[in-house]
């Protein structure tokens, strides 16, 4: 999460449309990528070498990954104490033996402690052993780590140029418009998309549901494997797919804003002893569809919704029309797969008296409007839906879960219906 100051961040630089759906194109060139986008080295609070951290993601079937270090990119010096609490975590496996790196690193003295250092390599040090093309990438990155009062407020800035201080301000709402204009005027100057995510809201509850909708974010964090995020919520305080709902039916009903959308990621720091109350990698990611593997293309992928997120259920296809929401999901030996398509309703015949604010029954935000089991699951519209997704849950259990019972998952995009139905 963070400094173990831990996370927070969403928006999409430039986007400001309402979202139609991940349409599955017929040319044999789109692919789906897996990226993670919210991983932490020891270039901040990780306990891992910037490159070993690459490898495990290269190594497991990811295609990008976004480093995320707490207000700063993994470039320029930064050199770290070999002290007895780096030897201590050599030996405990929670970091790897600088001896088995795959490039020699620097040493020096510290110049007023005199103890032993080690230079960190850079991303660009680090790509030439690591990256293939169409297979494997780095993509710059930081994570924003802001406070407003006691509540954390970060966000996570995906192919920078150069690092963004918090920017802060005297709300929640503020903090975070901030901090996304700050990426937004980065992005104009450098002329080069780029990606701003709102981490985990539920972290020390720090965002609520109002706070979010009302913030220009585009994008937040729906799922996070951090176990300390209190993903399920409390007696108080919603879940955070609860607060998805709440947010989006915020602002399409009252806002006239288009939805959030959701990515799942891992907050990963640790990467030695993996367990339930680790902040381990390979929990949630994002499955991008792009024709090309590169930062250009898959933040424009994502910024016309072709995306899904996922703590272990794939997604083939995923059709949008009108009329339906249909998917088509990937086998996954016996599991079995239940899907449910979620919304928010509203009353017809109150709109034009009320408009959409006064016509929806808060009894009706975020329900499940119906449950299909298969790996084709679909939903027609009904016209009363101000929004459509889907959530897939599989019968496997999760590995590594966050909390107990979990169970692998998967998160398509909201449709927005209204603006569905006025396309025809």
């Amino acid at each position: 999460m963070g400094k173990r100051v831990r996370p927070f961040g969403v928006l999409l630089i430039g986007m400001v449309i309402v979202i139609s759906g991940c349409h599955t194109a017929p040319d044999s060139k789109w692919q789906w990528y897996k990226g993670a986008l919210h991983v932490h080295s020891l270039w901040s609070d990780g306990d891992e070498f910037p490159e070993v951290v690459a490898q495990w993601h290269r190594d497991h079937g990811y295609s990008f990954l976004a480093m995320t270090e707490h207000d700063r990119i993994a470039q320029d010096d930064r050199w770290i104490d070999l002290d007895e609490d780096f030897g201590e975590a050599v030996a405990e496996g929670m970091t790897t033996d600088p001896a088995r790196l795959p490039r020699s690193l620097q040493k020096r003295a510290n110049r007023v402690t005199g103890a032993q250092q080690m230079r960190l390599s850079t991303l660009d040090e680090i790509r030439p052993h690591i990256e293939q093309p169409e297979r494997f990438i780095l993509v710059n990155a930081e994570e924003i780590t802001d406070t407003c009062g006691k509540k954390p407020v970060h966000v996570n800035a995906i192919n920078l140029g150069t690092a963004i201080k918090p920017q802060h301000g005297p709300t929640v709402v503020a903090t975070i418009d901030n901090n996304l204009r700050a990426v937004r005027e980065q992005s104009e100057s450098l002329q080069r998309p780029m990606l701003a995510v709102v981490n985990h809201p539920n972290w020390k509850y720090g965002i609520t549901a109002k706070e979010l909708a009302e913030s220009h974010a585009s994008f937040f964090e729906v799922y996070s494997g951090d176990p300390s995020v209190n993903h399920l919520g409390d007696d108080r305080h919603p879940p955070v797919e609860r607060i998805w709902d709440l947010a989006n039916t915020i602002r399409l009903a009252c806002l006239k804003r288009p939805p959030l959308w959701g990515i799942a990621g891992d907050d990963a720091h640790e990467y030695g002893d993996l367990g339930m109350h680790r902040m381990c990698p390979g929990r949630g990611w994002v499955k991008v569809r792009s024709k090309e593997l590169t930062p250009s293309a898959l933040i424009s992928a994502m910024n016309r919704g072709q995306f899904y997120a996922s703590s272990g259920v794939a997604i083939r296809k995923i059709r949008t029309s009108s009329i339906m929401l249909k998917l088509e999901i990937e086998p996954d030996g016996g599991a079995i797969f239940t899907t449910q398509f979620i919304g928010t309703l509203y009353d017809p015949d109150l709109v034009a008296e009320h408009g959409y604010a006064g016509a929806i029954n808060p009894g009706r935000i975020g329900t499940v409007l119906a449950t299909v089991y298969g790996r084709q699951p679909s939903y027609n519209l009904t016209g009363k839906e101000l929004y459509v997704r889907a959530v897939v849950t599989s019968s496997k259990p999760k590995d590594l879960p966050t909390y107990r019972g979990q169970l692998e998952q998967a998160w398509t995009q909201p449709v927005h219906c209204i603006d569905l139905k006025s396309r025809g």
